[in-house]
């Protein structure tokens, strides 16, 4: 077995295990609220606080191994590290934010994120994002241009990666939340039943917003993770084997197809209509890859694992990597939608 094969199987089996915990303890009252940090004062003499969530935490966390794994393809097809990381940056800094704006403009509501508006501004601009850099930034040999479909299949599969761990941060908070099982055929509802969410907190997004509360859910979070890190898996093999454009058609076509699907197991506003925006999204995200694959140049190159990897060993890699985690934890972990009361006393006996 290649090195390239062993490094696809071992993160495959990284991936099971976390996704394995996840699916087991994050439906749980507990895997809600990390923390609450007190602000200012009450009327009553306690602490309003700030909840600090592990949504918040779990989408950090997915944001940083997609990029780390971004920047480990990119600069494994020959990419200097300041390239792989400018644009990887700027397609952060365009997406990130767009999963608040486009879930204010389909759901009407400002405390909620879409990771389906993120993709779409992603697929929208990140090739072009990618060619520029590639066409103009400094040190690059001549032939850097026609690396840009291996570069957007890096990129790819960093994101249905991403996508497939950030999954966990929907079921700590119950959203994306899953029909119920009494909505399906009697039949198959003691089989579903084995592997339903059950959310018990009054907190959960299904609770509040579906009222779910105690009600067994379709799985829908945890199939959805399963199938987009099998798909990441997938593009990551096909790239690192040469074959850049199945890699990238895989990973977009792939997840969106998914999305597409996915929508009409889910019971969570999704807008109205009987198809909703993000079905809409997800279409034209997939015919815009294939078009993009006929545009852009998709020149040979061969990736080299090792020095992919060496890159995680440098400071401002490591540096830039926790940076990320703590921003994307500030932007995403801070809630809005509950709140906190809290009090402090001595321990008499202790003193």
């Amino acid at each position: 077995m290649s090195s390239e094969d062993l490094f696809v199987v071992g993160l495959g089996l990284v991936f099971g295990g976390v996704l394995t915990w996840g699916f087991r303890v994050l439906p749980g009252e507990r895997w809600q609220i990390l923390a609450s940090v007190p602000r200012d004062r009450d009327e009553a003499g306690g602490w309003r606080g700030l909840n600090l969530t592990w949504y918040g935490v779990l989408s950090a966390t997915a944001n940083v191994v997609g990029t780390a794994l971004a920047l480990v393809l990119l600069t494994a097809l020959g990419i200097p590290l300041a390239a792989a990381l400018s644009m990887t940056a700027v397609t952060l800094a365009l997406s990130v934010p767009g999963a608040r704006w486009l879930a204010r403009l389909v759901e009407k509501k400002s405390s909620t994120f879409t990771v389906a508006g993120a993709s779409l501004l992603g697929f929208t601009f990140g090739p072009w994002i990618v060619w520029t850099h590639l066409q103009w930034f400094p040190g690059l040999p001549s032939e850097a241009p026609s690396w840009t479909v291996p570069a957007l299949a890096a990129l790819g599969t960093a994101y249905a990666v991403g996508e497939g761990l950030g999954r966990l941060a929907c079921i700590s908070f119950g959203c994306c939340y899953g029909k119920p099982i009494r909505d399906f055929p009697a039949r198959w509802q003691p089989w579903l039943m084995r592997f339903a969410f059950v959310f018990d907190s009054p907190l959960k997004k299904a609770s509040y917003e579906g009222g779910l509360r105690g009600s067994g859910t379709f799985p829908i979070q945890a199939v959805t993770s399963v199938v987009l890190l099998a798909v990441g898996l997938a593009s990551a093999a096909l790239l690192l084997h040469r074959q850049a454009t199945a890699a990238f058609l895989v990973a977009v076509v792939g997840s969106q197809a998914w999305r597409f699907g996915s929508e009409f197991l889910r019971a969570d506003q999704r807008g109205g209509g009987r198809l909703s925006a993000y079905q809409f999204m997800a279409v034209f995200s997939a015919l815009y890859a294939v078009l993009i694959t006929a545009v852009l140049p998709a020149g040979e190159t061969q990736p080299h694992l090792l020095a992919g990897l060496a890159v995680l060993l440098r400071l401002e890699v490591v540096l830039g990597l926790q940076a990320l985690w703590l921003a994307i934890l500030w932007f995403m972990g801070r809630s809005t939608v509950t709140a906190s009361r809290l009090t402090f006393h001595l321990v008499r006996e202790r003193l």
